[in-house]
C-alpha cells in the first residue's frame, strides 16, 4: 500500500480511502422523527402529561384511549413504515435481526407508505402478559404489573430490512388506583359538614376528594355513593395529599347527608371511595349565649357525629362562653 499511495498518487489514494469508509446515502439519508405534540382524547384533563396511560385512559371508550403523533420524515420514498411495542431498547434490533419475545416485542401496525401521523391505542403499547392485545382485561392487571415503563418504536423497513435510525416514544403506565382512607368522624355546622380520615399508605397522592350526598331514609348510605367502587359523581370539596380533614359547605339545614373520601395519585387514579358517615347540618342559634344543641359563631363549636361528643363540647362551650361574657363585662370599681 505504501508503494502504491506514494508520490503523486497520495492524494488520490486518500480520497479512495476515505470513501470507501465514509457511510453510504441510503444508510443515513432516510431518517424518522417524532413531533413535539401528542394528541390525547379531548375530555382527559389538562394536567395529565401526554406520556402517562391511566386506568381511565386504559378503558376509555370501546378499545382505550389513543396516542396520535405527527412524523417528521425525510427521504421515505419507497419505504415502508412499522410501529413496534415493547419494554426492550432494542426493539427495533429485535423486530429484524432475532428470534421474538412477544412480551419484550410485539408489532403494532405497519403501513406500506409512510403516513404523517399515527394514532396508537394505549392499550396496545402496555405489556400484555397473559391477554391478548389490546384486551379490556389488561386494565385491570393486578398488582406491579399494572405500574411500568414501556416504549413505542417507529422504523423505516424497505422488505424485511430496517432503513434508517429507530425514533421511539417512552410512555409511564399506571393503572393502579390508591387505596381508600378510613373516614373516621363527620361532625356537623350551619349548612356544612366536616369529615376527617385516617390517611392511606399509597404513594403518588395529589389529593383527597370529599363526595356527600342526601342519605337513603334507612341506614348510611346514598344512591352514588358506592362504598368500594370508584365515585361516580363529582366531589364535594377537596383537600391535599398530606391532609386529613375538609369541610363540605353549602348543603341544606335539617337534612341528613352521607359522606366518604377517595384519594388521587398523580396519574390520575381516582381509588375507591371509603366507608361512609351520616350526619345533618343544624343552623347556628342567632343569640350567641344559646345553650341550643349547635353553639354560637362566636363560641366557635359545631355539633359533633356522636351525643357524647356533644354533651363534651356542649359544656367546654359553655365554660367558655361564661369566660368570655366575664371578661367584656365592665369591672365595677373596687371601694
Amino acid at each position: 500500500m505504501a508503494g502504491v499511495c506514494s508520490g503523486r498518487r497520495f492524494t488520490l489514494c486518500v480520497a479512495a480511502l476515505v470513501a470507501a469508509l465514509a457511510p453510504s446515502r441510503s444508510v443515513f439519508a432516510q431518517t424518522i422523527m417524532l413531533g413535539d405534540h401528542i394528541v390525547r382524547r379531548a375530555d382527559r384533563p389538562s394536567q395529565l402529561r401526554p406520556t402517562v396511560i391511566n386506568h381511565d385512559d386504559c378503558i376509555a371508550g370501546d378499545s382505550g384511549d389513543s396516542l396520535t403523533l405527527t412524523l417528521v420524515t425525510s427521504d421515505i420514498g419507497g419505504l415502508a413504515l412499522e410501529v413496534w411495542a415493547g419494554i426492550s431498547a432494542e426493539c427495533g434490533y429485535f423486530a429484524h435481526n432475532a428470534v421474538l419475545n412477544p412480551s419484550v416485542c410485539w408489532r403494532l401496525a405497519r403501513f406500506d407508505a409512510v403516513p404523517n401521523a399515527v394514532s396508537i391505542n394505549v392499550r396496545d403499547i402496555i405489556p400484555h402478559v397473559g391477554f391478548d392485545t389490546g384486551s379490556a382485561d389488561i386494565c385491570e392487571t393486578p398488582g406491579n404489573l399494572g405500574l411500568g415503563v414501556g416504549s413505542a418504536y417507529f422504523l423505516l423497513t424497505r422488505g424485511n430490512t430496517q432503513v434508517g435510525p429507530t425514533a421511539s416514544l417512552t410512555v409511564t403506565f399506571d393503572l393502579q388506583a390508591p387505596e381508600p382512607p378510613l373516614a373516621q368522624t363527620l361532625t356537623a355546622a350551619d349548612a356544612s359538614l366536616t369529615l376527617s380520615w385516617s390517611p392511606t399508605e399509597s404513594l403518588s397522592l395529589v389529593a383527597n376528594q370529599v363526595y356527600c350526598e342526601p342519605a337513603a331514609p334507612e341506614g348510611c348510605a346514598a344512591p352514588s355513593l358506592v362504598v368500594g367502587a370508584r365515585p361516580a359523581i363529582p366531589p364535594t370539596a377537596q383537600a391535599g395529599a398530606d391532609e386529613t380533614r375538609a369541610q363540605v359547605r353549602g348543603l341544606e339545614n335539617q337534612r341528613r347527608y352521607a359522606c366518604g373520601v377517595a384519594s388521587l395519585d398523580g396519574a390520575g387514579n381516582l381509588g375507591t371511595l371509603s366507608n361512609l358517615l351520616c350526619e345533618t347540618p343544624i343552623p347556628i342559634a342567632e343569640d350567641p349565649n344559646s345553650l341550643g344543641p349547635e353553639i354560637s359563631g362566636r363560641c366557635g363549636f359545631g355539633r359533633a357525629a356522636s351525643p357524647s361528643s356533644a354533651v363534651a363540647l356542649g359544656l367546654a362551650a359553655l365554660s367558655l362562653c361564661g369566660r368570655r361574657r366575664n371578661a367584656t363585662q365592665p369591672k365595677r370599681p373596687s371601694r
